[in-house]
């Protein structure tokens, strides 16, 4: 009994000690999974979303010329913060970061061979497809969700005396 304790107690010590990623095996496994690339076909779906939540919201309203200018500048001024702030140099280190708090030198071994594994690489390759379909999926849901999200808040405000427009 205390022989399996023992071991048992040596497990978890190496399971809490396990070393953790370098800096280069991170960079490695950043670069074979292109993250700057999975960003930028990120930030992309965004930039579509923002572009035709704008449109939607302003569909079938008569604007003036001033209206109809300032509405156009909306999506290029939320893209210019997002790409501002949310950009892959700021964003690496946080990454990393992140990748050395949750994996292990040897789970980040393991990453590598398979993002340099012909499979790995074609996981990899498919991520901006993949991107794009999901974000297509989510706004169609929230396409859907968004007139029952406004009617929940108008009512909302409605109740708590509040006129809304």
């Amino acid at each position: 009994m205390k022989r399996v304790l023992l071991l048992a107690s040596l497990a978890l010590c190496n399971l809490t000690f396990a070393a953790p990623p370098t800096e280069a095996s991170i960079d490695q496994l950043v670069t074979l999974t292109h993250s700057p690339n999975t960003l930028d076909a990120m930030t992309a779906a965004v930039e579509r979303s923002i572009r035709q939540g704008v449109e939607a919201s302003t569909h079938g309203k008569s604007l003036t010329a001033q209206q109809q200018k300032a509405v156009q500048v909306i999506p290029d001024q939320i893209m210019q913060f997002v790409r501002q702030e949310l950009n892959w140099a700021k964003l690496k280190p946080l990454v990393a970061q992140a990748y050395m708090e949750t994996y292990s030198q040897e789970e980040v071994d393991e990453l590598i061979r398979f993002f340099g594994s012909p499979v790995g690489r074609r996981f990899v390759d498919k991520q901006p497809q993949l991107v794009q379909r999901m974000s297509a999926a989510t706004q169609q849901l929230v396409a859907t969700a968004l007139p029952k999200f406004q009617a929940a808040l108008l009512e909302s405000l409605r109740q708590a005396g509040i006129e809304a427009k």
